[in-house]
């Protein structure tokens, strides 16, 4: 009789220990993402909304020379449309910039997109930041924060990406910062061509505008797309009281929209 082979045992590697682990590590963090994500997920109609205050920005006529950034609308009455934006969007060419309205259906698929030409209002290269006048009144306005909301505050980012029309995307303010005053440090991915959009958190039922879209974090040549840097509330509101005291005050302009 021959004798019974022992019953055999798995044995994993180390190197595939570790993957199984980092896989299951992987696995609980995305689905904690999904559940938490969802308690801050804006409504169909509200995330709408959103885009639709956001403009491309483009910097000439000519494809071959053109750059992008984005824009977004601040202001909207008697015959005027404002759109802030950063400074070094418009920075190669302050007077032939072409805003690129777009609108959406009720979910969310284009519909049209309009251009039209920007006149430059007020710039800041210190800030990076600068206002342009539409003439024309436009439906859908930020509505502005009172303050920048504390770390771990969950954020959308609107930006046109170089290529597309704007793209939301979400993550939180991971710090705040003193770089350049009144800048913090968020999560939600930018790429190339998001500088000037916005940062949108929720306060109550609605979204409010807390910050814009500044700098891209580089490390080693290379873009870091889940980080980025942001100017708060208080940089942007600081420039646009600027603005309102000067150039808006003689054409009978108030205030902006805050809550």
């Amino acid at each position: 009789m021959h004798a019974q082979s022992p019953p055999r045992r798995t044995v994993l590697s180390a190197h595939t220990a570790r993957s199984f682990f980092l896989r299951v590590v992987l696995a609980t963090i995305l689905a904690t993402a999904v559940v938490v994500g969802s308690i801050y997920l804006p409504e169909p109609d509200q995330m709408v909304m959103l885009r639709q205050t956001v403009v491309v920005m483009l910097t000439s006529d000519d494809p071959k020379k053109r750059s992008q950034g984005t824009g977004t609308i601040v202001w909207s009455g008697k015959g005027y449309s404002f759109v802030l934006t950063n400074d070094h969007v418009i920075d190669t060419n302050r007077h032939g910039v072409v805003v690129v309205v777009y609108k959406y259906d009720a979910i969310g698929r284009l519909e049209r997109e309009r251009y039209l030409r920007a006149t430059l209002v007020r710039s800041s290269p210190d800030l990076d930041l600068a206002l342009l006048r539409l003439e024309e009144e436009l439906p859908h306005v930020a509505t502005l924060a009172q303050a920048s909301p504390p770390v771990f505050t969950p954020v959308y980012s609107i930006g046109g990406q170089i290529g597309f029309r704007p793209l939301v995307t979400k993550g939180e303010i991971a710090q705040a910062s003193d770089v350049g005053g009144g800048m913090f440090l968020l999560s939600a991915p930018i790429m190339p061509g998001s500088s000037g959009g916005a940062y949108y958190a929720r306060r109550g039922g609605r979204f409010e505008l807390v910050g814009v879209p500044t700098r891209l974090i580089v490390y080693r040549r290379q873009y870091v797309p889940h980080l980025g840097l942001g100017l708060s509330i208080e940089a942007v509101g600081g420039f646009l009281a600027d603005c309102q005291r000067e150039e808006l005050n003689q054409m009978g302009i108030a205030a902006f929209a805050k809550n």
